[in-house]
């Protein structure tokens, strides 16, 4: 038996088929067949370590941001993040409480998530409810009481640029990736290394913090 990947970019699930290759067929696999095979198992070999725990307030690890318009891009996301890394991942389609009011419900699920996953395309820039989502997400991360980051995703080329209120995040482009769900899982757990403000104000708190130490200790 092989395990052989059933995938898109966005994720991979494992299945097992059975494999019979002659010898000469094998031989018969020039470099770049080989390369792709052990690129994907690679991939697929991505360790699913279980992540750190929820703190306190916190129900989710990820909010994840998207236009209905690319529900299924959306969807094989979310599956790769909760079944390969054990990411709890806040889904609007399924989490959000009916019969609540939509702002209360962005707010709320916002609150209760640990970063804010913003998948990007010309569907989610035309949606009123996505922008708001994502400007929301960058304001809570820039708050004294919330340490929330951001986690931009472009699915499909954006035809008006990013929206000014993302310039300055670095992003994960879905288009050159061979593993999205892999890259955002790392992202995931090294906080700044694809949101370069939230380095600048982590750098701003820890000088404050040392100047008033400072002022402190000579007084």
């Amino acid at each position: 038996m092989a395990k052989f990947l059933k995938n898109s970019r966005y994720g991979a699930k494992e299945e097992n088929i059975p494999l019979l290759l002659s010898e000469d067929l094998i031989a018969d696999l020039d470099e770049t067949d080989f390369s792709v095979l052990v690129q994907q198992d690679c991939v697929d070999n991505l360790p699913s370590r279980s992540t750190k725990h929820l703190p306190p307030g916190k129900e989710y690890h990820l909010f994840v941001s998207y236009s209905s318009e690319d529900r299924i891009d959306a969807n094989s996301i979310r599956e790769s993040l909760e079944e390969r890394f054990q990411l709890k991942c806040l889904y609007y389609e399924r989490d959000f409480r009916i019969g609540k009011l939509i702002d209360e419900n962005i707010t709320e699920g916002l609150q209760k998530s640990m970063k804010v996953l913003i998948l990007l395309s010309p569907f989610y820039l035309q949606s009123h409810y996505c922008v708001s989502e994502a400007r929301e997400a960058c304001k809570m991360s820039f708050t004294d009481d919330e340490n929330l980051n951001v986690i931009p995703v472009v699915l499909k080329p954006l035809q008006k640029g990013m929206p000014p209120f993302l310039n300055s995040y670095v992003y994960i482009d879905a288009q050159k990736e061979l593993d999205v769900a892999g890259k955002i899982y790392k992202a995931f757990n090294q906080p700044g290394c694809l949101d370069p403000l939230q380095m600048c104000k982590s750098d701003f708190y820890q000088l404050n913090h040392t100047k008033r130490q400072r002022l402190v200790s000579m007084a």
